[in-house]
C-alpha cells in the first residue's frame, strides 16, 4: 500500500508473538539492553493506560480482568501513537496482534505486516507453571490460575489463528521458547538477523561486480567488510584487526539493519577463525560463496584496474597475499562444505563474459522453486514438504490477500490462479529474509503463460516442474507443455500410489524411486540379476557381458582388502560394511558405466562376524526349515545397503516353482528320478529359494521405457529365449529426423510430451561442444564433423538424459553434403554400435526415390566333397519336387554416391517400411500424429517417413498447434486456514460501505485500503475546497476533524467518509462547517503572534554527485501565523513542512531530491500562542539554523522557540 504509514525508511517493526508464558517480554528486554532496539509491550501500554486512571484505561482494566481482548480499534490507535514518538532501527511489539481482527486493521490503517517472530511450543503444560511461579512475585491479577487456563484458551481461539493467517507468505521466524533463556536469546537473535549470505574471494576476483548484480536480481542488500571494520573520525581512520572485533561489528551491524531483510556480506569470513566465531553467535549463513579465480587472472586485472582503484601492491606481494589468502580460504570452504552441505557453492570468475560468473553464481543463489501441476496430490505435496519444501498455493495466497488481509490493488476478475498481482505476493514471500531456500508452488496459472515468464523474470527461474497424472499419453496443460520444450518437466506417474491424503510409508517410498533417477544420474547404476539357484541367473550375466560390465564380487573383497592393508597391518579379511565401502569406491571410479551384477554378494561376505555396523549373527548349526528361514531372514535385512549401494536401473526376477528347481538340479547331478538330493546341494538350493522370497519385487514395465523390474518365470524358457527377452527390455532404439525445424520444434515436441518420449537437438549439442572446446572449434571450422565425431557427441548427451529411455528422438544429426563415396553408410555403421539401432528415419520436404540398383549376385554351385557324392549315390533316388525360390538379398555398394535417406532404408534386410505421408483438408497435425504412433506400437519395425510438406503445410500444422484445444491443470482446492466469514473481500467491503458515489471517487482517486489518516484525507479534500474557492484555514480543518472522525481516533474509514460525503452535498451542513471552522478561527486568535517569520538561505550545499541545490543563496520564505501561503499545501493549520516530495507527503518547502541527507519531513516551523517553534522531525544529520546571527544545531525531539 503507497499510503502505509509503515514506510521502507521507518524502523523495523518486529511483531513478538507467542503464548502466554513463552518468555517473548523477557527476550524483549534483554535485547534492548544489548542492541539500540526499542520495546513496546501493548500489555504495558494498557497498563500504563489503568494506572493513569484515563477513561479507556478504566475500559481495559475490565476487559482484562475477565481474559478478554481489547477492541482493536483501541490498541491499534494506541500502538500507532506510541511508534510516531520512537526512534530506532528495530522496534519490538511484544503481544501484538492477538487475534485476527487486530492484525488486518493495523494492516489496512498502517501498512502489511512483514516481521513476526513467533515464540512457539507445543507444551502448554510447561508454560502454563512459568506463569503461576510469576504470579506469586508479579503482583498482576491475572497471574492466577484460573485466568491463566483461560488466556490459553483465548490464544488458542484468537491468537493462533493470526499465525495461519501469515505463515503462507513466508513472514513467520519461529523460535522454540522451551529452554534456558540464554539458548532462547541465541535462538531469537537467529530470528532477528536478516536472510545472509557471504560471499569471500583473492582480491579482483570480480566480488564487487557480481554483488551489484545479484542485489538487483535477488533483493540483496549489499554489505562491504570493509565498511563494517572501519572507524572514520575527523582525525584518523581505524580498522578493526582482531578477528573476535571483526565478527562482533559483523553481527552488530546485522542486528541495526532496518527493513534490509536479505543481505549478502562481501569479504567475510577472512578466516576459519572468523566463520567459527560468527556461527556461535549468530547461527550458520543461509549460503556461502567462495569466488575462486585463477593467479593470472588477478594479476592481470591489477594490471588493469590497480592504477584507478590506487593499489600500488608490487607483484611479489600480490603474490604473496594470494598465496596466504589460497591456505586461508582451503579451511573456510572445508569447514563450510562440512557444515552447510549444499547451501556452500564455488564459483570460478572466468576470463570470458561476466554474464558466465553470473549464471554460475545464480545457481548457489538462486531459491529452488518446484511447481506441480496436473492431477495434483496431497501425498505428492507433502512427500516435496518432508523434503524441506515450502509448499505455495497461489489461490490459497490470493484469497487470504483479498478476503483476509484486504491488501489488494489488482482489478483481475478472472481465475485466481492467474491473477497478476500473484507475482508480487510471490517476490514479498520467496524474498521474505525468512531463510527458507526451497519452495514448491501449485495451483499456479491455468492458461496465462506471460504469468510464468513474469515470475521467472522478475521473481525466479523455475528449476523444475511435476506433472503428475495417472495415465500416461494424456495430453497436458499448455504451460505445462512449454516447460517440457526446455526440459524442466519430470512426469510423474501417480497410477499407483493410493488414495490417502497423507503421506504413507509405501508412497512415500514409490515417489523416491520415481524421482530418484532425475536427480542422482551421476552415480552407478546396475542390472541386478535375481532369482534362486538353477534359474539361469548366470548363463544370463554372462550374454549381458557382451554390453555391460559383470561385477565380480571377489575382485573387489581382494582390491578392498589391498587398500586397506599397511606394511604392519596387511588386512586378511573384511567385514560385511567395509565390503559395500570399497564396492561403492569401485562403482565410483567408473560414473558412466552400467553393471551386471549376477545376484547378491555370497553368503560368507555378507555374515562375517565382529561387524561394527552389524550385530553378529550365529548361523545355526540345524538344517531343519526354520533355521533356513532365519538365515534368509537376515540376509534379506543386509541385502537392503547393498541395493542402495548399486542403485539398480532394473531387477531381473528370474522365478520357477522350488520342483522345477530341484528337478534342474538333478539332472545337472544326474541324480536319478527315485534317488534323493544329495542334502547339501539341496539344503543350499531351499536356503537360496527362501533367501529370494524375502527379497524378490513385483513386476513393473512402463512404456516406452526400460522396465523397474522384470519377473520372468524361466520354468518352460529356453536360455535364448530368456536372453532375448531381457535384450529387448533393455535396447533403446534412435528415430532420427530431417527437415522442416519448426514442424519438429512444435509438432514433434507436442508428440513427445504426449508419450513422455526424450529428443536430443544435435545441432544444439554441437553448438555447446564448439563453445567448451576451442580446439574442436577450430578443426570442425576447417574440415567439418567426423562420423565418429559426431557420433562421440551424440552418445555424451543421451548418457547425460533420462537412462529409463528406450525410444530417442535425433533432429539434426543428418548429412546433408553427398560428395564422392558418401552415403552415411559410415555415420550409420557406428551409430548402432556405438549407441543403439536406429528404427525410423522422419524426413519433412520433398519426396524422393529410395530403391537402389543392387550389384548383380552371382549364384556359385556348392563343391561337394567324395564323401558327400558317395553317400548321395547310395541313397535312392527320390521324387524331384519343385523348390520355391528364394528371395534373393541383392548386394550393393555401401560407397555409391545416394542420400541419408536412401541409405538408411537399404541398410539393413528386410528393407524399412516406407511411409509417405501427405495432407488433404484439415486436422494435419492429427494425421502425421497417427502415424507416428507405429514407432511406438512396433518396436521391432524399421519405418522410413516421407512427410510432403511444402512452406504453406507447415503454417497450417503450426496455426493448428498453437490453437490446439489443451488440457486445464487441475487445482487442488483447500478450505482457507482462518474464518474470514467477518473479514470478508475488501472490494466486496468497499462497495458495500462506499453508497454514496462522491465517497467513491474520492476513495478511488485519492486513498486505498479499508482505513486511512485523517492528515491524508485532508491533504487532499482540502486540496479539492481550495481549487472550489473555499479558504483552507485551521479552522475548516478542525470542523472536519470533528465531524467524520466520529472514534476520536485521528483514523477515518470508508463508512465515516461515506456519511460525510452523504452530509456534504447538503448546503445546509456546509453552512455548519463554516460556522464551526469560523468559530474555531475565532477562539485560536487570541494566542496568535502578530508578526511574521522571514526564513532566510545563507548556504545550499549542492550534491556531490550531480550538483544539483535546492536553493540558491538569498532565497526567502515568509512564514505568517497560518502558515505558508504560498505553498500548494496551504491548509490554515498554522504549519510549514520542509521536506522531500513523495507520494504520501507533500511539504510546504520542498528541497531536491538530489539532496541525500534530506529527509522525507525534514523539520517543521508550527505558530503558537506565544511565537514561532522549530521541531526536528527525526533528520539523521540534524537541522543546522542560525536565528538572529546565533547559530545552533538541532537534533530529534528538540524543540526551539523562534518568536
Amino acid at each position: 500500500m503507497e499510503s502505509s504509514q509503515l514506510q521502507k525508511n521507518a524502523p523495523r517493526l518486529v511483531f513478538m508473538t507467542g503464548g502466554p508464558g513463552s518468555g517473548k517480554g523477557t527476550q524483549c528486554d534483554i535485547l534492548t539492553g544489548e542492541y539500540p532496539y526499542k520495546h513496546i509491550s501493548i500489555g504495558d501500554l494498557m497498563r500504563n493506560e489503568i494506572k493513569q486512571g484515563t477513561e479507556e484505561g478504566k475500559a481495559v482494566q475490565a476487559i482484562v480482568q475477565k481474559g478478554n481482548l481489547v477492541p482493536k480499534e483501541m490498541t491499534v490507535a494506541l500502538l500507532l501513537k506510541t511508534l510516531k514518538t520512537l526512534k530506532a532501527p528495530t522496534i519490538l511489539v511484544d503481544g501484538f496482534p492477538r487475534s485476527l481482527d487486530q492484525a488486518v486493521y493495523l494492516e489496512q490503517a498502517a501498512g502489511k505486516l512483514e516481521y513476526i517472530v513467533l515464540f512457539d511450543t507445543e507444551r502448554e503444560d510447561i508454560l502454563v507453571d512459568r506463569l503461576i511461579e510469576r504470579g506469586k512475585t508479579s503482583g498482576r491479577a491475572d497471574d492466577n490460575e484460573e485466568t491463566i487456563r483461560y488466556r490459553f484458551a483465548v490464544y488458542k481461539s484468537q491468537s493462533v489463528p493470526v499465525v495461519s493467517l501469515y505463515d503462507p507468505f513466508n513472514i513467520i521466524r519461529r523460535v522454540d521458547c522451551l529452554a534456558p533463556i540464554k539458548d532462547v536469546y541465541k535462538r531469537t537473535l537467529k530470528a532477528l538477523r536478516p536472510e545472509l549470505m557471504f560471499i569471500f574471494g583473492p582480491r579482483y576476483s570480480g566480488k564487487s561486480t557480481l554483488c551489484s548484480s545479484l542485489t538487483e536480481r535477488y533483493a540483496l542488500h549489499h554489505m562491504t567488510l570493509e565498511s563494517i571494520i572501519t572507524k572514520k573520525t575527523r582525525r584518523s581512520t581505524q580498522v578493526l584487526t582482531d578477528d573476535y572485533e571483526i565478527v562482533d561489528a559483523v553481527c552488530k551491524a546485522l542486528l541495526s539493519l532496518r527493513t534490509q531483510y536479505r543481505v549478502i556480506i562481501e569479504d567475510f569470513p577472512q578466516n576459519l577463525r572468523q566463520a567459527r566465531r560468527f556461527a556461535v553467535l549468530l547461527g550458520q549463513p543461509n549460503r556461502v560463496i567462495y569466488l575462486k579465480c585463477a593467479k593470472y587472472l588477478a594479476q592481470t586485472r591489477l594490471l588493469e584496474y590497480g592504477s584507478s582503484q590506487n593499489d600500488q601492491s608490487s607483484p611479489a606481494e600480490f603474490n604473496n597475499n594470494f598465496e596466504e589468502f589460497s591456505v586461508k580460504a582451503k579451511e573456510i570452504a572445508h569447514y563450510y562444505r562440512e557444515n552447510i552441505g549444499e547451501l556452500f557453492g564455488e564459483v570460478e570468475s572466468t576470463e570470458g563474459p561476466f554474464e558466465k560468473t553470473f549464471e554460475a553464481t545464480a545457481k548457489v543463489v538462486e531459491p529452488e522453486v518446484v511447481m506441480v501441476r496436473g492431477e495434483l496430490r496431497w501425498d505428492f505435496l507433502r512427500y516435496l514438504e518432508k523434503r524441506g519444501y515450502k509448499l505455495m498455493d497461489a489461490v490459497m495466497l490470493v484469497k487470504l490477500w483479498r478476503e483476509a488481509r484486504g491488501l489488494n490493488s489488482s482489478e483481475w476478475e478472472g481465475e485466481h490462479c492467474d491473477d497478476p498481482e500473484l507475482i508480487t505476493i510471490f517476490r514479498d514471500s520467496i524474498f521474505s529474509g525468512a531463510g527458507t531456500s526451497k519452495f514448491a508452488i501449485f495451483n499456479f496459472v491455468s492458461r496465462n503463460k506471460d504469468l510464468v515468464d513474469q515470475f521467472q523474470k522478475r521473481v525466479c527461474e523455475i528449476s523444475k516442474v511435476y506433472y503428475l497424472s495417472s495415465e500416461l499419453g494424456k495430453e497436458g496443460d499448455a504451460v505445462s507443455f512449454e516447460f517440457f520444450k526446455q526440459s524442466k518437466l519430470e512426469y510423474i506417474d501417480t497410477s499407483k500410489l493410493s488414495d490417502s491424503k497423507e503421506l504413507t510409508p509405501e508412497d512415500e517410498k514409490r515417489i523416491n524411486k520415481l524421482l530418484e533417477e532425475s536427480e542422482k544420474r551421476d552415480k552407478a547404476w546396475g542390472i541386478l540379476i535375481l532369482g534362486s539357484s538353477m534359474t539361469g541367473k548366470t548363463t544370463l550375466a554372462t550374454h549381458l557381458s557382451s554390453t555391460y560390465t559383470i561385477v565380480d564380487y571377489e575382485k573387489i573383497v581382494e582390491e578392498t582388502k589391498e587398500e586397506l592393508s599397511t606394511e604392519d597391518e596387511p588386512k586378511e579379511s573384511l567385514v560385511y560394511s567395509e565390503f559395500l565401502e570399497g564396492l561403492q569406491r569401485y562403482l565410483e571410479k567408473n560414473p558412466d558405466t552400467v553393471f551386471v551384477f549376477d545376484s547378491y554378494p555370497s553368503k560368507e561376505i555378507v555374515l562375517t562376524p565382529s561387524d561394527p555396523k552389524y550385530p553378529d549373527f550365529q548361523v545355526p548349526e540345524n538344517e531343519d526349515e526354520y533355521s533356513i528361514h532365519l538365515v534368509a531372514e537376515e540376509l534379506a535385512n543386509r541385502y537392503k545397503d547393498f541395493l542402495d549401494c548399486i542403485r539398480p536401473l532394473v531387477v531381473v526376477n528370474l522365478e520357477a516353482p522350488l520342483s522345477q528347481l530341484q528337478k534342474r538340479l538333478s539332472d545337472k547331478l544326474e541324480v536319478g528320478e527315485d534317488e534323493e538330493l544329495p542334502p547339501e546341494e539341496n539344503k543350499e538350493l531351499v536356503e537360496s529359494y527362501r533367501v529370494y522370497e524375502f527379497i524378490n519385487s513385483e513386476h513393473e514395465e512402463l512404456q516406452n521405457k526400460v522396465p523397474r523390474s522384470l519377473c520372468i518365470n524361466v520354468s518352460e524358457m529356453s536360455e535364448q529365449d530368456l536372453n532375448q527377452r531381457v535384450s529387448s527390455a533393455l535396447q533403446k532404439r534412435i528415430v532420427l529426423l530431417r527437415g522442416e525445424k519448426q514442424l519438429q520444434n512444435n509438432l514433434m515436441s507436442l508428440f513427445y510430451f504426449k508419450h513422455q518420449l526424450f529428443w536430443v537437438d544435435f545441432d544444439q549439442v554441437v553448438a555447446e561442444a564448439l563453445e567448451q572446446n576451442e580446439s574442436l572449434a577450430f578443426t570442425v571450422r576447417s574440415k567439418g564433423l567426423d562420423p565418429k565425431t559426431k557420433v562421440s557427441l551424440l552418445k555424451k548427451a543421451i548418457q547425460k538424459r533420462p537412462l529409463r529411455e528406450l525410444v530417442v528422438f535425433v533432429s539434426g544429426f543428418f548429412s546433408e553434403k553427398v560428395g564422392e563415396y558418401s552415403s552415411g553408410f559410415q555415420e550409420l555403421e557406428l551409430l548402432e554400435a556405438s549407441i543403439a539401432p536406429v528404427q525410423a528415419v522422419l524426413s519433412v520436404g520433398a519426396q524422393e526415390a529410395l530403391e537402389i540398383e543392387p550389384i548383380p549376385v552371382k549364384q556359385r554351385p556348392v563343391k561337394k566333397t567324395e564323401e558327400e557324392e558317395e553317400d548321395q549315390d547310395e541313397e535312392e533316388p527320390k521324387e524331384e519336387t519343385p523348390q520355391e525360390e528364394e528371395e534373393e538379398r541383392p548386394m550393393w555398394n555401401s560407397y555409391q554416391v545416394c542420400s541419408f535417406l536412401k541409405t538408411f532404408h537399404n541398410f539393413k534386410f528386410p528393407k524399412s517400411e516406407v511411409v509417405n505421408v501427405t495432407f488433404e483438408g484439415e486436422n494435419f497435425s492429427s494425421v502425421l500424429l497417427e502415424h507416428l504412433e507405429r514407432i511406438l506400437s512396433c518396436p521391432e519395425s524399421r519405418f522410413t517417413f516421407q512427410v510432403q510438406a511444402d512452406e504453406s503445410t507447415v503454417s497450417k500444422i503450426t496455426e493448428e498447434i498453437l490453437n490446439w484445444d489443451y488440457s486445464v491443470s487441475k487445482q487442488l482446492n483447500q478450505n482457507l486456514p482462518v474464518d474470514t466469514s467477518e473479514l470478508a473481500l475488501l472490494q466486496t467491503q468497499l462497495s458495500k460501505a462506499l453508497t454514496n458515489g462522491e465517497a467513491k471517487r474520492f476513495h478511488s482517486e485519492y486513498l486505498e485500503g479499508y482505513t486511512a489518516p485523517f492528515s491524508t484525507f485532508w491533504n487532499h479534500f482540502s486540496e479539492e475546497l481550495r481549487r472550489q474557492g473555499w479558504e483552507v484555514t485551521k479552522g475548516l480543518r478542525s470542523a472536519v476533524l470533528g465531524h467524520i472522525d466520529s472514534n476520536k481516533n485521528s483514523f477515518v474509514d470508508v463508512q465515516e467518509i461515506n456519511n460525510f460525503f452523504q452530509e456534504w452535498k447538503k448546503d445546509e451542513f456546509k453552512n455548519q462547517i463554516k460556522e464551526k471552522a469560523q468559530k474555531k478561527n475565532n477562539e485560536d486568535k487570541w494566542f496568535l503572534v502578530d508578526h511574521s517569520l522571514v526564513v532566510l538561505v545563507q548556504n545550499s550545499h549542492p550534491d556531490p554527485s550531480t550538483g544539483a541545490k535546492s536553493f540558491n543563496r538569498g532565497d526567502t520564505f515568509e512564514i505568517e501565523v497560518e502558515g505558508f501561503k504560498q505553498s500548494q499545501r496551504f491548509c490554515g493549520d498554522s504549519r510549514v513542512y520542509f521536506g522531500r516530495q513523495n507520494k504520501t507527503y507533500s511539504p510546504d518547502v520542498e528541497f531536491n531530491s538530489a539532496e541525500t541527507k534530506i529527509q522525507t519531513s525534514h523539520f517543521c516551523i508550527q505558530t503558537r500562542k506565544n511565537g514561532y517553534y522549530l521541531t526536528d522531525s527525526g533528520s539523521k544529520f540534524g537541522v543546522k539554523v542560525k536565528v538572529q546571527d546565533q547559530p545552533f544545531l538541532m537534533y530529534p525531539d528538540q524543540v526551539y522557540c523562534i518568536g
